[in-house]
């Protein structure tokens, strides 16, 4: 069994894994065969002990506090199996700094792959960066990470051999992204 935690609405679209996410199924547009409705946080993973293959969990954290994001992850080591990898990908605050140190204009107005729509708002670089942080809506962003701040909170949770990787098969972001693959049982 592979899990895609917090795929939100859209459900996993990765082939092979399973979605997992708070919302409800009827709100599931993407492969709702394959996914499971769970508020990880408040009711944990509904599996068994090192059952899972592979976990990945992309740009999920980042939307909780941090002492919430470590109980998602502590769950995500229980259910996975002696060896196996979660890939844990985050904005990498790093990256927003330097881009907005350095005025970067054409990094802040960038759009969503394949349509208009700007991925951070405001009308100033400052407006975008703090909407990169703590912006983006209702379940907008809560916290920052970077390499030292991801790496302690999934040292935290259990996750062992922990590694920065820049060619995750699941990075979505790659130019502001960070992922961290660890190995759970």
């Amino acid at each position: 069994m592979k899990i895609d935690i917090g795929c939100g609405k859209r459900g996993t679209k990765h082939a092979g894994f399973l979605g997992v996410d708070v919302g409800p199924i009827e709100e599931v547009w993407r492969r709702p065969e394959s996914y499971v409705q769970s508020d990880v946080v408040k009711d944990g993973l509904p599996f068994e002990d090192q059952s899972a293959d592979e976990a990945i969990c992309l740009h999920v954290i980042e939307h909780m506090e941090p002492d919430e994001a470590l109980t998602m992850l502590r769950e995500i080591v229980r259910v996975l199996k002696h060896g196996a990898t979660a890939h844990v990908a985050t904005p990498d605050l790093c990256i927003l700094a330097e881009r907005y140190v350095a005025g970067d204009k054409a990094f802040w107005d960038k759009t969503y792959k394949g349509t208009t729509r700007t991925i951070w708002r405001g009308k100033t670089l400052a407006d975008k960066f703090l909407d990169s942080l703590i912006g983006m809506g209702p379940y907008g962003h809560r916290y920052a990470y970077d390499e030292h701040s991801l790496r302690r909170i999934c040292k935290r949770s259990g996750l062992r051999n922990l590694r920065i990787v820049e060619d995750s098969p699941y990075s979505e972001r790659g130019d502001h992204e960070i992922v961290m693959v660890g190995e759970g049982g």
